[in-house]
């Protein structure tokens, strides 16, 4: 999760539940908070309606992304959970059943979307969405000014981009994403959605 805080708004990309984050919103109070999703897994949505329970807030994210998360049975890290419930068969423990408890099924309502490109403006700042699918149908990178990118897991650093996951495709990712983050100015900030941020350089670098 990213966030960004400006004269009294907000932004928050791929939110999950936080009380450090809830604690800054309020402390500074605010509640007009625009909510970016860089794709429609679980792990990077889970927070939205969080979020719309203390803030007015608009979503924006790729046409495929808010299809899926408006189903229910898509918002479940199914992975995850069988992983767990093989450790609890070996280990015979329950933290299959405790992770359900604490992470209930869900859908999200988004506001905005888009095909293959859009342009926000926020706060004097030029917000461009743009589709890049190969990790998933719904994954979308934004780009600020020109200047910072936020890749979601379309590019992520010392990582390849996973495309064995249902919606991705290693075509898709060879053939239209990566070419297009590879022409980017590779000085441009990016900001991946796992692990440690670099320049564009850096990060293809270590590809």
């Amino acid at each position: 999760m990213y966030f960004i805080v400006d004269n009294g708004r907000a932004i928050v990309i791929d939110p999950h539940q936080s009380d450090e984050l809830h604690a800054l919103l309020t402390s500074q109070d605010i509640n007009d908070i625009l909510i970016l999703l860089t794709h429609e897994h679980p792990d990077h949505t889970s927070g939205v309606n969080w979020v719309r329970t203390f803030a007015d807030s608009t979503v924006i994210c790729q046409d495929f992304c808010a299809k899926s998360i408006a189903i229910e049975k898509n918002n479940r890290p199914v992975l995850l959970f069988f992983i767990l419930a093989e450790q609890d068969r070996i280990n015979n423990t329950n933290t299959a059943d405790e992770f359900n408890k604490i992470f209930p099924q869900y859908v999200c309502v988004a506001d905005i979307t888009f095909s293959q490109e859009y342009i926000h403006q926020w706060q004097g700042r030029t917000i461009k969405f743009l589709s890049t699918p190969g990790h998933s149908k719904g994954s979308a990178v934004i780009i600020f000014d020109e200047m910072m990118i936020f890749t979601g897991d379309s590019l992520l650093k010392k990582i390849p981009a996973i495309t064995r996951f249902p919606g991705g495709s290693t075509k898709d990712y060879n053939n239209i994403t990566l070419p297009f983050l590879k022409s980017l100015d590779e000085d441009m900030l990016c900001f991946p959605g796992h692990g440690d941020e670099g320049t564009l350089k850096e990060i293809f670098h270590d590809f």
